[in-house]
């Protein structure tokens, strides 16, 4: 995803990388292999949760028995870090998560995450920049937007 035309662009503020994901398989000498990694849009984060929720509901018993950790601490942390990302000036920061649509393979898991972590799911034409600041169309009306946690791969 290495941009030369980028080279010795400096973007103002803060940036973090939230999300990192990667297919991991374990080798013949039992070691663990990464076999990719994902930095611009992983998916899977949503699906995770929505999987377990399924599980134990379908399955309580067998749930139970396993007894996985927790998932709630990992987006409440995930959640967290995406509200300090904003601007200090910023008193009740608004986050959006971005997607590309319904037509994305992975809109489920966009969306699910977006209402785990209790932002609006929005798409290109829900944003509009003004004067060098972000805004989301919301209920006719602009609400600015302090940080956006990308699901959006930059080829869109």
């Amino acid at each position: 995803g290495y941009l030369r035309a980028a080279r010795g662009i400096v973007v103002p503020g803060r940036h973090q990388l939230f999300l990192h994901g990667c297919d991991i398989s374990r080798g013949d000498d039992g070691a663990f292999v990464v076999n990719a990694d994902w930095t611009q849009a992983p998916s899977g984060a949503g699906y995770a949760l929505a999987d377990r929720r399924v599980i134990a509901h379908a399955a309580p018993d067998l749930y139970e028995r396993i007894g996985p950790r927790p998932a709630s601490p990992w987006a409440q942390a995930l959640r967290l870090a995406l509200l300090d990302a904003a601007p200090e000036a910023a008193e009740e920061p608004v986050v959006v998560v971005l997607s590309p649509g319904i037509h994305s393979e992975t809109a489920f898991d966009q969306a699910y995450l977006a209402g785990v972590l209790g932002f609006p799911l929005v798409e290109s034409a829900d944003l509009v920049v003004r004067d060098g600041t972000l805004w989301m169309r919301s209920l006719g009306t602009l609400k600015r937007v302090d940080v956006v946690l990308r699901r959006v791969d930059a080829d869109y």
